[in-house]
């Protein structure tokens, strides 16, 4: 198992309570071993394990939540 990291970046991104929610979510996610947020470049890493779960699950996952990715490295 590898640890593999994916960051996104979001256009909607308002509020304390996006960072907490969006951390909360993301963390919970079978396969997923660490999220940060950073409200002020509006960008959210996640560090996955890549047998567990895939890219676009996370993308997916933010995507449900309402969110617009707007760039993905």
């Amino acid at each position: 198992m590898s640890i593999e990291s994916v960051y996104f970046t979001i256009d909607n991104f308002r509020g304390r309570h996006v960072t907490q929610a969006l951390k909360q979510e993301l963390d919970n996610l079978y396969g997923v071993a660490a999220v940060s947020v950073d409200a002020k470049t509006h960008q959210i890493g996640v560090g996955y394990e890549n047998l567990a779960i895939r890219q676009d699950q996370v993308k997916s996952k933010i995507e449900e939540m309402g969110f617009d990715i707007t760039r993905m490295q």
